[in-house]
């Protein structure tokens, strides 16, 4: 079993940490980064800067690994993802064993909201991605006949297998990614839907804040300054 843990860190302050348990034996970790960080467990790769969005370019930049990670790093049987101000605190395997079984993705239900047209309005309240971005959003689920309350999951952390059916879909996500809106989540319940992903869910939260949860728990507290 070869399993890959993927972060990424890009047009942020923060710092690369490597894992607190120094790593799992047997798994690999990759960083995508847009500069070298003092660590030893990480395996660190240059992020690619493919975008020109002028406010937007380095959290579009940090999607590629985390929905393309299967690509950027071929040739492992599961991949798990975290943001970078989270870790793995319980072994890769036993995830796999418990989760994924009789399941392709083992994901985080979203703590508050249930419906990705919800999620559209919160995020253009936030002002968390450009209007433009989220009306064309939200023009793919209509064209879908997406329905409402059908779903939405926390992205910060999640963990899948690498077969034909997960590799379609997230390149399915990251088609509708580069469309419209950055906001991964918002994008990821369609993707997953559309390719009939079996989802598995993950106990607890994955907010970076606040998150409670066993696997991937955020483990800075905040974001470091």
């Amino acid at each position: 079993m070869k399993i890959a843990v993927i972060t990424s860190l890009s047009g942020l302050n923060s710092t690369l940490r490597d894992p607190s348990n120094d790593g799992f034996e047997g798994v690999d970790y990759y960083a995508f980064v847009d500069r070298l960080h003092d660590v030893r467990v990480w395996r660190q790769r240059p992020i690619i800067e493919f975008s020109k969005d002028p406010h937007y370019a380095a959290r579009r930049n940090a999607k590629l690994p985390k929905v393309l990670g299967f690509m950027m790093v071929p040739g492992y049987d599961y991949y798990i993802w975290h943001d970078h101000y989270c870790e793995v605190q319980t072994d890769p395997r036993e995830i796999v064993e418990q989760y994924l079984q009789d399941a392709e993705m083992a994901v985080f239900k979203h703590a508050r909201r249930d419906c990705v047209y919800e999620e559209i309005h919160i995020v253009a309240l936030s002002k968390f991605d450009s209007v433009e971005s989220l009306n064309a959003m939200h023009d793919v689920f209509r064209r879908c006949n997406w329905p409402s309350h059908a779903g939405l999951y926390e992205m910060t952390s999640f963990m899948y297998k690498n077969t034909p059916a997960v590799q379609a879909a997230m390149l399915n996500w990251w088609d509708i990614i580069v469309q419209s809106s950055s906001r991964d989540q918002l994008s990821f319940p369609l993707a997953a839907g559309m390719n009939n992903i079996k989802l598995a869910v993950l106990p607890g939260s994955a907010q970076p804040y606040g998150g409670n949860n066993e696997f991937f728990p955020s483990v800075r507290g905040k974001l470091d300054s």
